[in-house]
């Protein structure tokens, strides 16, 4: 199938006439009839346009292959803001309430309507839906308007994070494999850090914050994959001696 057949595969799926889809990316009749017919190329802005109008992501106009579309979905939303994520979550949680497969879900929206690799890319903040979309989750939700679901949930951005940390956690629920016996761990540590922001020297809270720092970089592939891993152990370590000394000091003299 080349991309004219593949173009006309989806305006047909989404009942469109060549005029119609034609008008809705602003090109002429007869140029979006060449288009179809292989004799010509859409320039970028109709093909972003396609994009738009069909409501499909761009590897299903070009017909890109994708090995593995999970993963590279996963490997996208690395990427993207807290505030994307958050409204991806609230996405997903309106579209489950709504519907129990991506199928269905394509069907909770009018014509044009969205694809499941569209749906998926906004369920994880990747993409946004269009106004469209957005009154129609909106609706569906009956606890949004289109602003408040765009909003990000606290102009705290420490108070977002926690937010969106739990909501992650309710995300990836089900494909946990491992226990988290000793998750207790990270609940301690966590009440620890907020005790400390509540003292007036803060130079105990920023040592807090180094040896947590420090111990992301080294849970993280990448700090091994470094060409001088031994330079960055040892940049850490004294980091966070320096810090285990400050606390030291700080719990003998009972600062906190």
């Amino acid at each position: 199938m080349n991309f004219g057949e593949n173009l006309q595969k989806l305006r047909k799926e989404r009942g469109l006439t060549q005029q119609e889809l034609a008008d809705m990316v602003g090109i002429n009749l007869p140029n979006f009839s060449k288009i179809e017919r292989g004799i010509s190329a859409p320039s970028f802005a109709t093909t972003q346009n396609l994009i738009k109008a069909l409501m499909v992501t761009p590897n299903e106009l070009m017909m890109y292959p994708v090995e593995d579309e999970d993963s590279e979905l996963q490997r996208m939303a690395k990427s993207v803001s807290d505030t994307d994520r958050v409204i991806g979550l609230r996405i997903k949680k309106i579209i489950s309430k709504n519907t129990k497969t991506l199928k269905e879900a394509v069907n909770l929206f009018d014509q044009p309507q969205p694809s499941e690799h569209l749906i998926k890319q906004w369920e994880y903040g990747i993409t946004r839906p269009d106004e469209k979309c957005l009154k129609q989750l909106a609706e569906l939700s009956k606890d949004f308007t289109v602003e408040e679901l765009l909003l990000p949930d606290d102009d705290n951005v420490a108070v977002n994070s926690i937010k969106v940390m739990n909501e992650s956690y309710l995300l990836k629920r089900s494909e946990i494999k491992q226990s988290l016996s000793s998750s207790y761990i990270f609940k301690a540590l966590f009440e620890k850090y907020v005790d400390m922001t509540t003292l007036e020297d803060g130079s105990y809270v920023k040592a807090y914050e180094n040896i947590l720092f420090g111990l992301n970089e080294v849970l993280s592939s990448d700090y091994y994959l470094n060409s001088t891993p031994r330079k960055g152990k040892k940049m850490f370590t004294q980091v966070i001696d320096n810090s285990i000394d400050l606390l030291q000091s700080g719990a003998t003299d009972r600062k906190y």
